[in-house]
């Protein structure tokens, strides 16, 4: 027992001085779990508003919503993981903690790497499987999507290999007896390590930018209208982050070595490179969300919607069962188009956003215009029905037309 609250300073001595180097805001307990634990509510209560509205509002769930649901509960156990690792030592000189500190700080770093390496690729491929449902089967972002999935897949099962099985024998990675026998992010040797950590960051930056770029031809649309430009230039300044906190991460890894420069002190120089793997899952799945239940919510905001994919002009004027009938004196029938002028404006303005298939009483009218549908129902089961435009008047009256 006295063994295991021995310093390990005291048992292997020390050959390079960085006790006073100064203390990085990254290493701090508080920020780390304020960090960690905010964007970990942000990214439930996203995924759980995009849950909901495919489960209950649309009624369409997919196998990317099983992807972001499988990320969520990877995630949040990886970040616990690595909120649970502060107790053991994060964030301090690896010299000054005991051994069980070390054998508990090992333990929590193996289920923090490996759980987050599994999340990163849940929410890529949730990402890359939502855009199947969203573009045009043969089209080319379909067929970039395919292949990314292909690649993400092949990428996060391997590096989930290496991350969960470590050693011949998995506990040998935290008990860290003299026999054993590891490799990958368990090897003892410095370049096998820190050449793991480098090329798993290297192609997750990669396929960041890959996922980022499939549908950007969007926004470069000729006939989109200036609120979907903004619309689509928020999510894409959202992946933008995503890809600059994995870029951020690779500079870490790379700067420190992960953890074995200027000296081997993991505790201390590996904290930031956690960090952001963190940030990046979660940013990432609160980007895949976004585009699926806020046509919901815009319309309690003062943002308005950002999803408008197009405006049309309705004029309405008098048109009375007489006057029709004289316009086109083969339908004697009486007109469903007549109004009374006095209880309608002459000129009125909708969006997209009015207009509702008729028929599809899960869908709510937020999500009529076509991004949005793509988005939240993407195979669309309303598309063939007849679409009204309901006309507001100043009484708060309404009348349905045909269009």
């Amino acid at each position: 027992m006295a063994a295991e609250n021995t310093l390990l300073i005291d048992l292997i001595g020390q050959d390079y001085n960085n006790f006073d180097e100064p203390v990085p805001i990254s290493n701090n307990p508080t920020v780390l779990q304020g960090l960690v634990i905010t964007f970990l509510l942000l990214s439930w209560i996203c995924v759980s508003f995009r849950l909901f509205v495919r489960w209950r509002i649309v009624e369409s769930l997919g196998l990317d919503d099983a992807f972001v649901l499988l990320y969520l509960l990877c995630g949040t156990a990886g970040s616990v993981a690595f909120l649970m690792s502060i107790e053991f030592g994060t964030g301090q000189h690896l010299l000054l903690l005991t051994l069980q500190q070390v054998g508990g700080y090992l333990f929590t770093f193996y289920l923090t790497n490996s759980l987050l390496h599994t999340a990163a690729a849940f929410i890529k491929l949730s990402l890359l499987f939502q855009y199947l449902r969203v573009f045009s089967r043969g089209s080319l972002p379909y067929r970039l999507s395919i292949a990314g999935i292909v690649a993400t897949s092949l990428w996060g099962l391997a590096f989930a290999i290496l991350a969960f099985v470590p050693c011949s024998k998995v506990s040998d990675f935290w008990y860290s007896p003299s026999d054993a026998r590891c490799w990958g992010y368990g090897s003892s040797e410095p370049r096998q390590f820190t050449g793991t950590f480098i090329a798993h960051a290297v192609l997750n930056t990669t396929l960041d930018l890959y996922i980022l770029t499939i549908p950007m031809h969007l926004y470069l649309q000729s006939q989109a209208l200036s609120k979907t430009r903004y619309g689509l230039m928020g999510l894409l300044a959202l992946g933008a982050v995503v890809t600059m906190l994995s870029i951020w991460r690779l500079e870490t890894i790379i700067r420190y070595q992960a953890g074995w420069y200027p000296t081997h002190d993991p505790t201390w120089y590996g904290p930031i490179s956690i960090l952001l793997g963190v940030l990046e899952v979660n940013v990432a799945s609160t980007c895949a969300s976004i585009p699926i239940f806020w046509p919901i919510i815009s319309p309690y905001l003062t943002l308005g919607g950002i999803f408008v994919t197009h405006e049309i002009k309705v004029q309405v004027q008098d048109y009375t069962d007489r006057e029709a009938i004289m316009d086109n004196p083969k339908d004697k029938a009486p007109s469903s188009y007549s109004s009374d002028a006095n209880q309608y404006d002459s000129t009125q303005t909708i969006n997209e956003m009015e207009l509702a298939p008729v028929g599809r009483r899960a869908m709510t009218p937020q999500f009529s215009n076509g991004f949005g549908v793509e988005q939240a129902d993407p195979f669309n089961t309303g598309k063939n029905q007849t679409n009204h435009v309901k006309c507001e008047s100043s009484r708060r009256e309404s009348r349905w037309w045909k269009i």
